[in-house]
Order: C-alpha cells, then sequence, then structure tokens
C-alpha cells in the first residue's frame, strides 16, 4: 500500500504485516496522485511540478519526467493493457510515453478550443480510451488510438464542475460504465454506450466526496461530506437498475457538435422539473410525495414558480369550497378585529387577506384566540398565498393540525412539554452549549419558542424561508422541532460569545446571516444521530390531511383554561403579544 504524507514523501506498507518497507523521497511538492502499474511492478507519483516512476520490486526511482515549467501536471497514470503511460497537463494537453523508453508516443490536442478546463482524467480498462473532466458539465471521451476527441457528455445543468472520475471494471455490467463525482456531491454512474445515466448516490443533505472501486468492481465506497464512508455492493446497484428498468427511462439526447464529435446531453426525467410539472400538472400520481422527494433532495428545494401547486400535492389539500365559504360568511372575528392595531400592515390589501385568514381559523378552531402565536405564525403563508385564500387557509389549517400538535396543552403559556422535548434533544446533542445556556439562564421560550412560533420568518429571508418549509412540509412534524436544536447547533460559536440574557433573544429575533442550506443539513444529522427515545417524533402523531367535506376539530379547550381566571389569561396573552413585536410583522410584509 502507498501512503502520501505532507511531508510530500511517500510511504510503502506490507498490508498484511503492517509493517513500513520503505519511504519514496524527491518530491518538492504535494503529491496529488499516485498511478500502479497492473504488472504491480512500477508506480507512477505525480505532483505539479514532476512524475517520478519507482521500481516497487528494488523501491528505487527508475525515471524523472522532465515538465516545462510554466505548465503544470494534474495527473500521471499508466495506460492500462499497455506499456504506456499518459501526463496530463493545466493546458489541456495530454502526452502519452512509452514506459520503458520514456520515448513520446504521440500528444492528445484538440485543434479547437475547448469548453473544459481539465482536471480529472481516467482510462477504461482495455487503455483505448481517456476519459476528462473539469470545471464544466462536459466529460470528453478521447479515443487514444485515432487521438480524437470522439463523443462528449454533458451532464445536467446543475452540475458545475465535475470532481473525480472512474471507469467501472468491466465485470459486472455488460457495458462501460463511467463514474463521475460531481461538485453538488451527487455520483453519477453512466452508461457511455446507452448514452444514459442509470444510477446516482449521494443527495443535497449528504453529497459525496471522494470514491474508490475494487478492482474486481464489486465494492465501491464513498466518502461522505459527513466523514463517514458508504460501502455499496455493485451487483446489488445493477440487479436493481435492470429491475427498475432505468435504462430506458433515462435515455440522453445526442447532438452533433462537430463532424468528428457527439455531445451527449444527460438529462433524467427530475433534471427539468418545470418541463416535468407542467406537462404532468394535472396528474398527481407524477408527483407522488416520493417523486417529490426525491427531487427536493436533488435540488435542496422546489422550484418557486410551482411551490403552491406542490404544496397543495404534499399536503393533499381537500379545497372544501363550501366549508370555507361557510367560515368566510361568519365575518370578522372578534378576537382580530383591531388587528391592524397590533400589526399595522402597510398594505391594505394584505391586511384584510391576513384578517379573513386569522377570523376563518378562529370561527374554525376557537381555541386559537387563547394563543397568541397564530398571527405570526399565519402571516407569511397569507402574504405569499394572498391571491389563493381558500389554498392560504387550508395550508395554515393543515399546519395546525400536523405541526403544532400539543402547542395548546398549556395555553395561554407556550408549550412546556414540546419545549422540554426539544431541550433533550439539544442537550444530548451538545452538553457544553446546552450548559452555556443554563448558566446564563438561557430558557426554551427565548431559543426555541420564538423559532416555532414564527414558523423561522424572523431569522430567514423571504426565499431562505420558503426553501426551508419545502423541508418542513414533506417530513413528519417532528422534523420542525429537530430543524430548531439544529439551527442552534449551527450557531454555537458565536452563541458561546453571548453572556447575556438579551443578547441571546436578539439572536433568536433577527436575521444574523445563517445560511438556511446548512440548518437543512444539520437537521437531517440531528434527526439520523438523535436516540429514538429522545426522538420527538415518538409522542407525534404522523401527518393527516385535512377531511374532504368538512373540516375536522383542531383541538378542544384544556380544562385548566376553562377554569384559568380570564383576567390572568389577559395578562399573559399581552406579555407574549409584547415578546413578537409589531414591526415583525411589517418587516416581513415588505420582503
Amino acid at each position: 500500500m502507498l501512503v502520501s504524507l505532507s511531508d510530500y514523501s511517500v510511504r510503502c506498507f506490507n498490508t498484511e504485516t503492517q509493517e513500513q518497507l520503505a519511504c519514496l523521497r524527491g518530491h518538492q511538492t504535494s503529491i496529488v496522485n499516485i498511478s500502479v502499474h497492473s504488472s504491480k511492478r512500477y508506480a507512477l507519483i505525480t505532483s505539479s511540478e514532476t512524475a517520478s516512476l519507482w521500481n516497487l520490486d528494488t523501491l528505487e526511482r527508475k525515471r524523472k519526467l522532465s515538465i516545462a515549467q510554466n505548465v503544470d501536471l494534474l495527473a500521471a497514470l499508466f495506460i492500462p493493457n499497455s506499456n504506456s503511460m499518459l501526463t496530463c497537463f493545466k493546458d489541456n494537453s495530454m502526452l502519452v510515453w512509452d514506459a520503458e523508453s520514456m520515448d513520446l508516443k504521440y500528444e492528445l490536442r484538440s485543434s479547437q478550443s475547448l469548453d473544459v478546463t481539465y482536471r480529472v482524467f481516467t482510462c477504461n480498462s482495455d487503455g483505448s480510451s481517456v476519459a476528462c473532466a473539469g470545471k464544466s458539465n462536459l466529460i470528453h471521451i478521447w479515443d487514444i488510438p485515432s487521438q480524437k476527441i470522439h463523443r462528449v457528455l454533458q451532464l445536467a445543468p446543475e452540475t458545475k464542475q465535475v470532481k473525480q472520475l472512474e471507469y467501472l471494471p468491466k465485470h459486472l455490467y455488460p457495458e462501460e460504465v463511467l463514474l463521475a463525482v460531481c461538485s453538488n456531491g451527487v455520483l453519477r454512474l453512466i452508461d457511455i454506450k446507452e448514452s444514459a445515466e442509470i444510477w446516482t448516490i449521494g443527495t443535497y443533505e449528504h453529497k459525496v466526496v471522494q470514491i474508490s472501486c475494487a478492482e474486481a468492481g464489486s465494492i465501491l465506497a464513498c466518502i461522505m461530506d459527513s466523514g463517514n464512508i458508504n460501502v455499496y455492493e455493485m451487483d446489488v446497484i445493477f440487479k436493481q437498475i435492470q429491475a427498475s428498468k432505468l435504462l430506458e427511462q433515462k435515455k440522453m439526447h445526442e447532438i452533433d457538435q462537430q463532424p468528428r464529435t457527439r455531445v451527449t446531453k444527460v438529462q433524467r426525467k427530475a433534471t427539468k422539473i418545470k418541463d416535468m410539472i407542467t406537462e404532468r400538472v394535472e396528474n398527481s400520481k407524477t408527483l407522488s410525495h416520493v417523486r417529490l422527494r426525491e427531487i427536493l433532495k436533488e435540488y435542496g428545494e422546489f422550484p418557486e414558480k410551482y411551490r403552491t401547486f406542490i404544496w397543495k400535492t404534499i399536503l393533499r389539500l381537500p379545497e372544501n369550497y363550501d366549508s370555507y365559504s361557510a367560515l368566510l360568511n361568519k365575518g370578522i372575528h372578534p378576537a382580530f378585529a383591531e388587528i391592524h392595531k397590533v400589526y399595522p400592515i402597510r398594505s391594505l390589501k394584505l391586511l384584510r387577506v391576513f384578517q379573513r385568514l386569522l377570523s376563518a381559523v378562529a370561527y374554525w378552531a376557537p381555541v386559537v384566540t387563547e394563543s397568541t402565536f397564530l398571527p405570526t405564525l399565519a402571516f407569511p403563508f397569507a402574504k405569499l398565498l394572498q391571491n389563493n385564500q381558500l389554498i392560504a387557509f387550508e395550508v395554515v389549517a393543515t399546519i395546525l393540525v400536523n405541526w403544532t400538535q400539543k402547542w395548546f396543552d398549556f395555553i395561554p403559556n407556550p408549550p412546556l412539554n414540546i419545549l422540554s422535548l426539544i431541550e433533550n434533544v439539544f442537550s444530548y446533542h451538545d452538553k457544553e452549549l446546552f450548559q452555556h445556556f443554563v448558566r446564563y439562564r438561557v430558557t426554551t421560550q427565548t431559543y426555541a419558542w420564538s423559532l416555532l412560533q414564527t414558523g423561522f420568518s424572523e431569522v430567514f429571508s423571504r426565499d431562505e424561508w420558503m426553501k426551508l418549509w419545502d423541508h418542513i412540509l414533506i417530513n413528519e412534524p417532528s422534523w420542525m422541532l429537530m430543524a430548531v436544536v439544529a439551527y442552534t447547533l449551527v450557531n454555537r460559536g458565536p452563541l458561546l460569545e453571548c453572556y447575556e440574557v438579551e443578547e441571546f433573544k436578539q439572536f433568536y429575533r433577527y436575521h444574523n446571516g445563517t445560511g438556511v442550506a446548512q440548518v437543512i443539513k444539520e437537521t437531517y444529522k440531528v434527526i439520523c444521530t438523535t436516540p429514538s427515545d429522545l426522538n420527538p417524533g415518538s409522542i407525534l402523531q404522523p401527518f393527516h390531511p385535512l377531511n374532504k367535506g368538512q373540516y375536522q376539530l383542531l383541538a378542544k379547550f384544556p380544562q385548566r383554561v376553562k377554569n384559568f381566571p380570564q383576567n390572568e389569561i389577559d395578562r399573559i396573552k399581552q406579555e407574549q403579544i409584547a415578546l413578537l413585536k409589531s414591526d415583525d410583522v411589517i418587516s416581513w410584509s415588505k420582503r
């Protein structure tokens, strides 16, 4: 086994005895690539300034390639099934050498300017072609004997760079398969002959960083951005490919780029989301929950133009026009008759929409009038869906039924049971930060309830908020509670620098530059690493849509509320309203 180290040396180990056999020195810069000859007798070790050919039997350097000073060397590798080696440079040139005599055999260089800057290279098993890619979504396939590009593969537009290329050993699959690790963390398996992307590994939340394949091609190891190493049995994957007939489903369209070059454009069903939804917008079966989850994992968010339709599909909104009209006909609810005094929204149209939405919810579920969170939770949806008020109502109602479970158990106080669940998960994942909160008397009402009752709308921009809610709505209700923990964990650095309660309050009430993508990624990580006995999902009911025809009841008034003195209820509500500053809704209305 050859291992390159930070001191520019390469150590040679016996894998059976774990004994170090030699230390290979001679490079002045970092090692970028190691290639071993199929006979196992030679190794090509590459740094940016030179490539050295080592004899592994004698552990001596046999040759040193001289490199032009003005062009950096990217890689040097043995060409399989031959006695040749390939050197690749930053100017997109490639030279083929005789490994014994070190004579230059020929040069691979395009007569035309290329649309890709090469950074990664790999040869197929018979040594007839080399695949090259880099800072582009293009992959060039060179035919080595003819010294020409004979095919160009164009990956999906979201692929900005190919980070690693490998040919899969041709043992388990009848055709050549190219493995491409892309900049968005997705590993794409491409059948070159069939011009088809046949499989993907990795998602937006769980990115593939680097891969290594066994010589026989039976095992594929993927290093993930989380630090985990995922190991896949390729025969299992190929059986699934054949069973699902993905080859026929994901054909690529070929476009002639030049007489001797074919550009093969990789297109998957989920690549052009807008086209897919436009063509099948009336057929909800093509937008199944599973399909939408795959789209969200791939792209991180839903397309804004179709977000309303997708949310309707996810939430299975019944669109009960008659029931909704009956609620509207009751007029403005007394609890929200003067909502403009508490939340002075400048747009009169938006204010009327907001007031009607709150009133309809209050007549449907009177218990919400004893809480204080409804206006701040509902306002972003009122603004986003103001041109379709039925959908706005049903979205908010569905959220209340599913994502605010047990929030009314202690009204008008915050839901102490829910906050306790969040506290337990938080303390499990970061004891140091949790103790910091305890030391400075920062309670769940400060760091958890402030996020929940506003639906994160105060700490994210409009676009970020919608992206977060894409993930909240497609997952089970407990996902949002885990997002509260994730938001805190992501911000542990600045939070450890807070020492006053007011500082903590400000941190959880205003946008502080936290990236929503990082919070989403951390949320999935928290869910995967939280013990089942601490997971809030164990006490929450799974998602249940609104009933068709007549809406179901939300919640009854808890007995403790019935026995609570009215003046005490009013006092607590006023305290909660004071915490929810009116300018928060105004500022969100401007986004």
